[in-house]
């Protein structure tokens, strides 16, 4: 058994370092819509990177290239000027629930695929919050989180599958991949855990301007969605928080 998991372990650490290595190759001379993950915090191009085949891909359902850890796509949202106000008012995130509820927003996901193409999704009415605690929540003049409820409006309502998108800001992480490798070396081991892509992420304002607010992490929403897909059966799904647990008196 301990041979076993030490084999498990190492192939862990292969897929690991294969990874890292590919966020990082083949860097095009000039910025071009196919570019490699290394260069999209600065030029802000969206795209597939030079050499991605999938290779990295997770998975067959219909969701699976959206978390292309060498694919980053594009996510347009538009905000009424209630929702912003509210957005505005509700990014503190020191407590649990301080970004509050969900508001009414529109999103249009662009995803790029393999062969060059794109597929754009007809704009969805979807429900808008920021996220975010300690060290990663931020103001929305700064680069703020976010969660979208694709299901907020309209019952029954997925992207590829999905009722909700989590864009992580990676504001704690310089090199843009912490997540990424490390959720795919649980997943080596044997461990269900999340996908990872990425996404540039847009805000169309009420008064028409576009704010960019750059390169965020697409992650995987544990959810029922999520839950289905990795386990035979799940009655209830349980996040910790700031002084929280199962047992209240703990804290």
């Amino acid at each position: 058994m301990l041979k076993k998991l030490q084999r498990s372990a190492v192939t862990g650490f292969v897929t690991l370092l294969a990874v890292v290595f590919g966020l990082f190759a083949a860097v095009p001379s000039q910025a071009s819509p196919i570019i490699s993950p290394r260069s999209i915090t600065s030029t802000g191009d969206v795209g597939v990177a030079v050499g991605n085949t999938g290779q990295y891909i997770t998975g067959t359902d219909e969701a699976a290239p959206l978390f292309d850890p060498l694919t980053v796509n594009r996510i347009d949202l538009t905000v009424p000027q209630a929702s912003l106000d509210y957005l505005y008012a509700h990014t503190d995130g020191s407590v649990p629930g301080s970004h509050g509820l969900y508001q009414a927003a529109t999103m249009v996901f662009t995803k790029y695929n393999l062969d060059g193409s794109t597929t754009v999704s007809p704009e969805l009415a979807v429900g808008l919050r920021s996220k975010g605690g300690w060290g990663s929540a931020r103001s929305m003049d700064g680069k703020t989180a976010f969660k979208v409820k694709v299901n907020f409006s309209v019952k029954g309502q997925t992207l590829y599958g999905l009722k909700k998108l989590t864009l992580n800001n990676m504001v704690q992480d310089q090199s843009s991949i912490h997540e990424v490798a490390g959720y795919r070396l649980f997943r080596a081991v044997g461990v269900p855990s999340y996908r990872a892509g990425y996404a540039r992420v847009y805000l169309h304002m009420p008064d028409g301007s576009v704010r960019d607010y750059g390169l965020h992490l697409n992650l995987e929403t544990y959810d029922s969605v999520y839950s289905k897909k990795n386990f035979a059966s799940m009655q209830h799904l349980y996040e910790g928080a700031y002084w929280q647990d199962i047992i209240n008196s703990q804290y």
